[in-house]
């Protein structure tokens, strides 16, 4: 399990309970068992979260179910070519920058390369928009 939660990052509104709800998810999951890494407030960096996927990657097994849990915002953008992207914000993310983001479609890459038996995904987030200029 790995259980992410901010609050809010640079230029957005915060939430008000994401970080809390990250940390009781996660509870729940260690209660039951599961073997949990968290980052909530300011460790879930988006530098934090690629290094957490990274050696989850190394330890997972092809009988393991991988369960990636979030919660904050979400922020879909439209490019200059008239692409759209959508990624979620970590603590250290500027919503005017895409590479700043966990993209989704980063993520799905990421779990294509577990070799899980199934990957689960939460996401527990407000979306905003925003033109890049």
């Amino acid at each position: 399990v790995l259980s992410i939660g901010v609050n809010g990052a640079a230029n957005l509104p915060r939430r008000q309970f994401a970080e809390n709800d990250a940390e009781a998810f996660a509870q729940a999951m260690a209660a039951r068992g599961a073997a949990v890494t968290s980052l909530h407030g300011s460790e879930a960096t988006l530098s934090s979260i690629f290094r957490a996927l990274d050696l989850l990657s190394a330890q997972l097994r092809s009988d393991d179910t991988f369960v990636f849990y979030f919660s904050g915002q979400a922020i879909t953008q439209r490019g200059y070519a008239g692409t759209e992207y959508a990624g979620l914000i970590a603590a250290d993310s500027n919503p005017e920058r895409p590479s700043s983001l966990l993209g989704l479609d980063e993520l799905k890459m990421w779990l294509l390369r577990f070799n899980t038996r199934e990957n689960i995904v939460f996401l527990d987030s407000t979306l905003g928009t925003s033109e890049a200029r």
